[in-house]
């Protein structure tokens, strides 16, 4: 929001507004998930913020559930990350102590309204729940109560239950992992399962996929009762194997594991005697792997890529002429933004051996950052790089992962570990809430098309607003900072803007930078806001020095086959500077009457701009002749003795000549 825009705001704020010294809400209450427009007047300090409080955690005593920067001396923002429920206080604060500036402004946020036919998409568990985020979520359903464990750091974390996935509650649980020496005290993906017999039992991989190992309940494990809230590692399950999901078909049970394969990485079923014991006789073999697709997002290998990952979820679908076996799965590098859910499918749970799971692929162009045009990949069922596509749900969440399927009063929803809109691993001005927080999603089922039409998630998408980009003049000089202004840009942390001649091939930028900074020596100093669809800001380009018209394109995902917007850019000619005269009357050497004259102009006029000059002559007496080099030359009659005045004009071929009186004496001759 412009400057500009925040006065609008102020003034043409309902009487009702909320009013504190220095800052403002456009309103009291909110639904969850609506935005909240703030405007203030403060300090222009670079350490300056807005910071949103819980009613019970005040300023210099917790962090705040959400904050952004506001550096400039007025302005405004609109914050579009959700809070949960609850009471609130909007303050301006200086530094990282969080020194109140203002009078707390106080809001309440409200549940959202159910979504047609059921909860709704929502935030489950984020800013002001405790524990803040969950990663790698293990759902799981006892009586009517649903159960979410996930990742954890040191002695254990919270385990959440809710009934109606509108409102969760949280319980502290103990995982004992003395014999994992540090920093190995990390457990990954930890999950719960109740077997046949009443016991409970969990499962988890450690800090370094050393493997799979076992958990029972703490201090007896056959009298435990739910919840079980201390748990004891019991042993080694599974050497070299990591994450996990336990799956039970009739009475077979079966441990799921992810197992790296000469570069690659596949789902691996192993059966089971008991919750506790594999069967040796049993040979695992792979459901789910990559195997020969040429899938961009599964060959990732850079700096936290996973490739296919994060232990699948299953879940039995109704389909038409039987079940659906529905496996969901986290798939590509979460370093970037091919790191999505993916979907696979059967008829049966567990593929008989030599079979797997089919994947719901396309192709499109740009599907992955990275794949050429018309390329398969894994679809994009939780978000996607392009808002005209059917599944561009980043303005809800990104970087989805660990979905797990389940059904509730005969809905079916993705519950999901994601961060909050436009934060992700390797981009900037990301204020606010930047963990791996919770969600829930509806999700539908068609089987009737194509597969890759078989699931569809049931977020809002209102009509997606075109990316912009527009210069911030109308013509710049040569050589000056052109300012080019964009919208609805930065999903990706490789969008890029380029600044090109008119007509000249994508490939062949006079200069570019990408929309949040990159390393390519152009400096970032937009002013950023958020919008429905990525970014608004500014960014800055040392601009040509040769007048003429340019072009700037935006392009998305690191990619430059597809130009997403662009407009064009005028470099005008500079203003010419004409020549100048030494001064306004000149003198030549004097001449004799009757003789030959010659004389050459050197020095008595120059250029600034350095331009070639030329010399004429346009009233005189008759007999001088000026060439354009500046040579004079002529031979005065007897009558012309005396003073002689004429007029000569010097050019740079810019403009009109410039002109000048220039005195020639002319005696007699002896």
């Amino acid at each position: 929001m412009t400057a500009h825009a925040a006065m609008a705001l102020l003034a043409t704020l309902t009487p009702s507004l909320l009013s504190a010294q220095r800052l403002a809400l456009d309103k009291g209450v909110y639904r969850a998930g609506e935005p909240i427009r703030v405007v203030w007047s403060g300090l222009g300090s670079p350490d300056c913020r807005i910071a949103f409080y819980g009613a019970d955690a005040p300023p210099g005593q917790h962090p705040p559930a959400l904050w952004t920067e506001a550096a400039a001396p007025f302005g405004g923002v609109t914050f579009t990350t959700p809070l949960p429920a609850g009471d609130y206080t909007a303050h301006l604060v200086r530094g990282e102590a969080m020194e109140v500036l203002t009078e707390g402004v106080p809001f309440a946020v409200r549940p959202g309204a159910p979504g047609a036919g059921g909860i709704g998409h929502r935030l489950l568990v984020g800013p002001g729940v405790p524990g803040g985020q969950l990663a790698d979520p293990q759902v799981f359903q006892e009586g009517s109560t649903y159960y979410i464990t996930g990742t954890y750091s040191g002695t254990g974390g919270y385990i959440y239950s809710t009934a109606d996935f509108r409102q969760v509650a949280a319980t502290w649980m103990e995982i004992d992992t003395t014999p994992w020496p540090y920093p190995y005290q990390h457990i990954w993906a930890f999950e719960i399962y109740k077997h046949t017999d009443g016991t409970w039992h969990a499962y988890a991989f450690d800090y370094d996929r050393a493997g799979m190992y076992h958990f029972v309940p703490d201090p007896d494990p056959l009298t435990a009762r739910f919840p079980v809230t201390r748990w004891k590692e019991k042993e080694l399950l599974l050497p070299g194997d990591y994450d996990n999901k336990i799956v039970r078909d009739g009475d077979e049970l079966y441990l799921l594991t992810a197992k790296g394969n000469n570069g690659h990485i596949s789902i691996y079923c192993h059966r089971m005697l008991d919750p506790g014991r594999l069967d040796p006789e049993y040979e695992p073999h792979k459901i789910l792997s990559e195997h020969g697709e040429g899938l961009e997002s599964e060959r990732r290998n850079a700096v936290g890529a996973m490739k296919i990952h994060e232990c699948p979820s299953i879940a039995r679908i109704p389909a038409p002429g039987g079940t659906k076996y529905v496996l969901s799965y986290s798939v590509g590098d979460y370093a970037i933004r091919d790191y999505k859910i993916g979907f696979a499918y059967s008829d049966v749970l567990i593929p008989p051996r030599g079979t797997e799971y089919t994947k719901a692929t396309m192709a499109d162009t740009l599907n992955v950052w990275g794949t050429g045009a018309g390329a398969d990949e894994v679809v994009y069922i939780a978000q996607a790089q392009k808002p005209s596509w059917p599944n561009y749900h980043a303005r809800h969440f990104s970087n989805p992962g660990s979905g797990d399927i389940v059904e509730h009063e005969g809905a079916y929803y993705l519950v999901h570990h994601a961060t909050v809109p436009m934060q992700m691993e390797g981009m900037v001005g990301t204020p606010g809430w930047a963990g791996r927080l919770l969600w829930v999603t509806p999700i539908r089922f068609d089987f009737t098309g194509p597969i890759h039409t078989w699931a569809r998630l049931g977020l809002p998408s209102p009509d997606p607003e075109q990316p912009v980009i527009y210069p911030s003049r109308t013509e710049y000089a040569p050589g000056e900072e052109i300012v080019l202004r964009y919208r609805n840009a930065g999903q990706s942390a490789w969008d890029w803007v380029g600044l090109f001649a008119v007509g000249a091939a994508n490939a062949t930028p006079l200069a570019r930078t990408n929309v949040h900074g990159g390393d390519t020596g152009v400096g970032d100093v937009w002013a950023w806001e958020r919008t429905a669809y990525g970014f608004g800001g500014s960014l800055r380009f040392r601009g040509p020095t040769e007048p003429g018209q340019y072009e700037a394109r935006l392009f998305f995902c690191g990619a430059s086959e597809v130009v997403a917007a662009r407009c064009l850019v005028r470099v005008r000619a500079t203003p010419n500077a004409p020549p100048t005269w030494q001064s306004e009357q000149l003198t030549a050497p004097t001449a004799r009457a009757g003789r030959p004259y010659a004389h050459r102009l050197a020095g008595v006029a120059r250029d600034d701009d350095g331009d070639p000059l030329t010399y004429s002559l346009t009233s005189s007496p008759t007999w001088l002749r000026v060439s354009k080099d500046g040579a004079l030359s002529g031979t005065p009659p007897p009558g012309f003795t005396g003073a002689n005045a004429f007029t000569i004009g010097v050019s740079d071929g810019q403009g009109d000549p410039v002109w000048t009186t220039l005195g020639i004496e002319v005696r007699p001759t002896p």
